[in-house]
């Protein structure tokens, strides 16, 4: 038996996370960066999509890489805690 509703069907929208000014300072990670940001530029790159892809790293070295020294120094497991925090 199939029960039909009446009346409008009310749909909640998952509630937002409030959204914080994101942390850029990226630190000692900032002079290869804006390098990453030169070879975009030198590619022929988009300016919004060098910002874009700029901000990301700088985002992800300031909340993900405090005391780290170097990239090498980066694993796996920092990029994947990242996503799912993301998410």
């Amino acid at each position: 038996m199939v029960r039909h509703r009446k009346g409008p069907m009310l749909m909640t929208a998952p509630r937002p996370r409030s959204r914080q000014p994101k942390q850029l300072d990226a630190g000692i990670f900032q002079a290869e960066i804006s390098s990453f940001a030169l070879r975009l530029a030198a590619e022929g790159k988009a300016a919004k999509t060098i910002r874009i892809y700029t901000e990301a790293v700088q985002w992800f070295a300031a909340a993900r890489l405090p005391g780290r020294a170097s990239w090498e120094q980066v694993g796996r497991q920092d990029i994947q805690q990242w996503m799912a925090w993301l998410l």
